[in-house]
């Protein structure tokens, strides 16, 4: 059983929120967002593997995206 998961969250430009969501859609990344944060839409991936993780950080990376990682645990 797998107890942790990890969430990468992101900004994006509005102008490149539909081809984001098109590469996560792709990926078979699960994820949420928030729209209409000032100029941006806020992206929340969700990764349960290692392959999620990589998959995840070669999106963010390729947008040059600023984000923040946080754990989820079982308490």
């Amino acid at each position: 059983r797998k107890d942790k998961i990890w969430k990468i969250e992101c900004s994006v430009p509005i102008e490149r929120v539909q081809i984001v969501k098109n590469w996560l859609k792709a990926r078979e990344l699960p994820f949420n967002y928030i729209e209409d944060v000032g100029n941006y839409t806020i992206f929340n991936i969700y990764c349960y593997t290692q392959d999620d993780s990589i998959k995840a950080k070669g999106v963010v990376e390729h947008f040059r995206l600023k984000y923040f990682v946080s754990e989820s645990k079982t308490l």
